[in-house]
């Protein structure tokens, strides 16, 4: 898909999704100022009840908050491990400093 069939691609969605949410005056503002070459009256290839968009934005922020829940977890699973020695009594044995200088 070239780079301007995408973009009249996202722009015929961005009026789908405007028109089922019931912005239809802003959809029409919108297809005049990007003149938008297509008939409202037909459906874009994927037809969904709130808009194609909709429905993409849904699954990407579902894996989204899954993605970043499971860093967190990553994350505090680090933290214990890296408590442990200081609650077993274990001394921590960190690399000499070098100097950035060399």
């Amino acid at each position: 898909m070239g780079d301007s069939t995408a973009q009249r691609t996202l722009e015929r969605y961005l009026y789908d999704y405007m028109v089922k949410n019931n912005m239809g005056h802003t959809a029409e503002i919108f297809r005049r100022e990007a003149n938008l070459c297509f008939d409202p009256a037909l459906p874009p290839l994927v037809d969904s009840p709130q808009g194609f968009l909709h429905e993409w934005w849904t699954i990407f922020h579902d894996m989204f908050r899954s993605r970043m829940a499971q860093r967190d977890e990553d994350d505090s699973v680090l933290v214990m491990q890296s408590e442990e020695p200081m609650k077993s009594g274990n001394k921590v044995i960190r690399p000499p400093h070098q100097d950035s200088r060399r």
